[in-house]
């Protein structure tokens, strides 16, 4: 699944994936999500490939890539896709944990860009934990993930058509509670 949506049925046999949805609003001009997230020269998605040899894409409206098939840009949410191989489960799960941590970052730096914003009224505030969350993942994915996934406070959504698949939670209370509750 380096596109939009889950893989075909043949390689979803094969795979282990978890899209990890992003928040749209942090597209916002002046901040270079994409940038952040993909790293100069790609050395942090590059990096988390080179640690656990999962795919690390950022696929979906906003992401910038030109999906091969249609030629223009897939019209799923924004996420960053992590794909693995059935056997190197173990590695699939530094992934997501390695890209949870990448996007916490990512996070962070938008609630301080937000901040900066305030004296000309595009400001506001960012309630950490409200700008990424777990969007779909494949069944073996969610099985091998409950424990990961629970750790870093995102949880597993709901089952739904063979895959599993949630949509954007509310935002968490305050910076004081939990780091990540969905």
């Amino acid at each position: 699944p380096g596109g939009a949506g889950p893989p075909p049925a043949g390689r979803a046999r094969s795979k282990l994936w978890c899209h990890l949805y992003l928040d749209r609003t942090m597209l916002r001009k002046g901040f270079d999500l994409n940038k952040k997230i993909i790293g100069r020269g790609g050395e942090n998605t590059k990096g988390i490939f080179d640690t656990t040899r999962a795919k690390i894409r950022l696929r979906g409206k906003g992401s910038g890539h030109i999906e091969i098939s249609t030629g223009k840009e897939a019209s799923a949410p924004l996420m960053l896709a992590i794909t693995g191989e059935k056997g190197r489960e173990d590695n699939f799960c530094e992934a997501v944990r390695m890209s949870a941590s990448l996007l916490s970052d990512v996070e962070r730096r938008w609630a301080t860009f937000i901040a900066s914003r305030q004296g000309d009224g595009r400001g506001g505030h960012v309630a950490l934990g409200s700008t990424f969350w777990v969007g779909e993942l494949s069944p073996d994915a969610a099985m091998r993930l409950a424990g990961t996934l629970r750790d870093l406070g995102l949880a597993l959504p709901t089952a739904s058509g063979g895959a599993t698949d949630a949509v954007k939670p509310a935002p968490a209370a305050g910076p004081a509670q939990a780091r990540r509750r969905r």
